[in-house]
This record gives structure tokens, sequence and C-alpha cells, in this order.
């Protein structure tokens, strides 16, 4: 199996995941995302659900999750419309 991209979380546990990933699984750094603390993927893509198990935890699987998620991704946008990005 093939996967196009491997997205890991932030924070200590996503950085060992990546130096590993980088090192003993020879994923090139082309292939690996990382989620920042705003569960941003990319400048314009946020993730929620599994995809944010790192930052949130493994409440982000469930509802308080989704309510945790929803709080920080339309954080990271109102600073970001404020700051007029």
């Amino acid at each position: 199996m093939s996967l196009e991209w491997r997205v890991i979380g932030g924070g200590i546990h996503g950085v060992h995941i990546a130096a590993r990933l980088l090192g003993d699984a020879n994923v090139s750094p082309e292939r690996l995302r990382i989620v920042d603390p705003n569960l941003r993927w990319h400048p314009r893509v946020f993730v929620s659900g599994p995809l944010a198990e790192l930052e949130l935890g493994p409440v982000s699987r469930n509802i308080a999750g989704a309510r945790r998620a929803g709080d920080r991704i339309v954080n990271a946008i109102r600073s970001n419309l404020a700051a007029g990005a």
C-alpha cells in the first residue's frame, strides 16, 4: 500500500514521529505533512478527528474533540483575518 502523504500531529510526539519516518522509513520530506497547534495542515486546510489526535489527545475522536477542534480552527481563522492574511 502506497500512501500519497503521511499526516502527523505537531508537538514533541510529532517531531519524534517525523524524525523516525524521515530516517528509518525513508519517507521523503515532500510527502510529510505536520499538523500545527491550530490544527492547520496546509495554509488553507484544517483537520479534526483522528488527524488531530496528537494535538487534542484521545478526545479528538468524539463530540468533545469536535468542539475543541472547532474552537481552535475558528480562533486561527479569526487571528488570520485580524492580521489581514
